[in-house]
């Protein structure tokens, strides 16, 4: 019994036990989440751009085909406000001999960036991401602010004139936005890590006081006092045990109280045919 008792106080409660698995789940999944951030977070931002510039684009080219349609225009530029996108459409005056504005939204620095690049000046390097025969998508550094930008250059025919069209949506620094993404997920999941931990070993009391009120009765039932019966009624498994726990006391308690009615009798019979030998061996 002692030894038991000293192996027992090394033993780790079922309260700290469930506490440190939620933690630990918790971490897990905190870890898996600034991980798949830091992998998916960029191309999926780099998606939704390229979609929305290529929303806006086609938005553009039905502008071109109906240039009177107001609706279009105002919707157009409602896309242009909210996405940030610089969009410039404009076709080219044979008269005039130059461009002539038909829409622009955005930070418009003029129809340069239509045409092609001057003599001598250098096309900055870029990644294609989509090109056909009427217009060019793709990602460059923008040679005026350093900063990288989506981009989509392309024109397109349409009752004998021919439009032009930019748009230009900046990117954001994709790895320092994934970077802010972990650091304020990590804040906010160690919050609410230490939070829920705290909650959940304070919930688990519902679990472990039933069981320690077990381990009370069955630690008495072994000293062999069948006295205090399991009254929790929590409608679960451990209303069950004790209810099991109840009626093994209550059938150990009439055993013994059977056994010892049992070794009475006989110590009587002992005594009594240990009495009749001493009267014979008297006789």
């Amino acid at each position: 019994m002692e030894q038991a008792k000293k192996t027992g106080n090394k033993r780790i409660s079922l309260r700290l036990k469930y506490t440190l698995f939620f933690v630990s789940l918790f971490v897990l999944l905190i870890a898996a989440l600034c991980l798949i951030n830091s992998l998916l977070l960029q191309k999926y931002y780099l998606e939704k751009q390229l979609d929305r510039v290529d929303n806006t684009r086609e938005m553009l080219e039905d502008l071109a085909r109906d240039r009177d349609n107001e609706e279009l225009r105002m919707q157009l530029t409602r896309q242009c406000e909210s996405s940030g996108i610089a969009a410039v459409l404009a076709w080219e005056d044979d008269v005039l001999g130059s461009p002539v504005m038909l829409f622009s939204s955005g930070e418009d620095r003029g129809l340069w960036r239509i045409s092609a690049p001057s003599r001598g000046e250098m096309e900055p390097p870029r990644i294609i991401y989509k090109q056909t025969e009427q217009y060019t998508l793709s990602q460059l550094n923008d040679p005026v602010t350093r900063l990288d930008r989506i981009e989509c250059r392309g024109s397109l025919t349409e009752d004998g004139k021919t439009y032009t069209y930019l748009l230009s949506l900046p990117v954001a620094r994709l790895a320092e936005s994934a970077a802010i993404s972990n650091r304020f997920l990590l804040l906010i999941g160690s919050g609410t890590m230490l939070l829920g931990a705290l909650l959940f070993y304070l919930l688990t009391r519902r679990i472990t006081d039933p069981i320690m009120r077990l381990n009370g009765l069955s630690q008495k039932m072994a000293g062999l006092d069948f006295s205090e019966r399991f009254e929790e009624r929590s409608g679960d498994e451990i209303e069950t045990l004790g209810e099991n726990l109840n009626h093994l006391s209550e059938t150990l308690e009439t055993t013994i109280n059977d056994l010892k009615k049992a070794n009475l009798a006989l110590e009587q019979d002992v005594r009594e045919k240990e009495r009749e030998n001493q009267l014979r061996k008297e006789f």
